[in-house]
């Protein structure tokens, strides 16, 4: 075990952070990308986050080439004047590259005020549930390359959506090979397993919604999954 996993053991532990059991996890992702009855209005969100142009910062170190920009929706201070946010990025990649200091993300947990526009008002229903999360701004040939985000038992769940389907392609591994996810619906919230090994590509600008809440929030999320209704 490396230096900075020893350390995030530890802190997650002394968190006494909520799991969620495998058995409740599958329960609740029916397939990759499960659809959430909540939607955002992505004319009017695209219309309001112009204001926030300046706040945008380059997502993450690894790859610097790649047009990918992000903003905080929750991060540690609330603040979008960070020169270093370590929300905006790979947290893997920020422990290893800190490994005395490691994050979880429970660390961010203070809203900014990209969360008060008027389009992002349905995400409130999981205001107390909510952890480091971002508006990714993508332009063509950003990609996230083929990565998993969550062990089973979790402490976190993650939500998904973006402005505009037909320039996002989004893939996750299964048997032997990658399935691209179909009809994705603009502006609509999904559950998505972060469990499986995925990878995304931008085949043209769009904005997508990165949400992280902490497990808690299973049985609010399953209120509002559509394959419930």
């Amino acid at each position: 075990m490396t230096q900075y996993m020893e350390a995030l053991k530890k802190r997650i532990l002394n968190q006494n952070l909520f799991f969620l059991q495998k058995d409740e996890y599958n329960d609740l992702h029916k397939d990759f990308l499960t659809p959430l009855d909540i939607y955002i209005d992505c004319n009017l969100f695209q219309s309001e986050i112009d204001k926030f142009h300046d706040s945008f910062q380059k997502w993450g170190n690894r790859y610097p080439n790649l047009p990918r920009f992000s903003v905080p929706l929750v991060n540690s201070n609330g603040r979008l004047d960070n020169v270093q946010d370590p929300s905006l990025g790979s947290l893997s990649h920020w422990n290893e590259d800190n490994p005395d200091n490691p994050l979880i993300e429970n660390d961010f947990s203070t809203p900014t005020s990209v969360m008060n526009i008027k389009s992002l008002q349905p995400l409130k229903i999981f205001e107390t549930y909510l952890t480091r999360s971002n508006i990714l701004k993508w332009y063509k040939d950003a990609e996230f390359k083929p990565h998993i985000d969550t062990q089973v038992p979790t402490p976190y769940l993650r939500l998904w959506g973006t402005t505009d389907p037909t320039t996002i392609e989004l893939s996750y591994f299964s048997g032997d090979s990658f399935n691209v996810v179909k009809n994705i619906e603009k502006g609509r919230l999904y559950l998505i397993d972060t469990s499986i090994v995925h990878i995304a590509k931008a085949t043209g600008f769009n904005y997508q919604f990165f949400i992280s809440v902490n497990s808690e929030a299973w049985k609010l999320i399953k209120t509002h999954l559509v394959a419930a209704k």
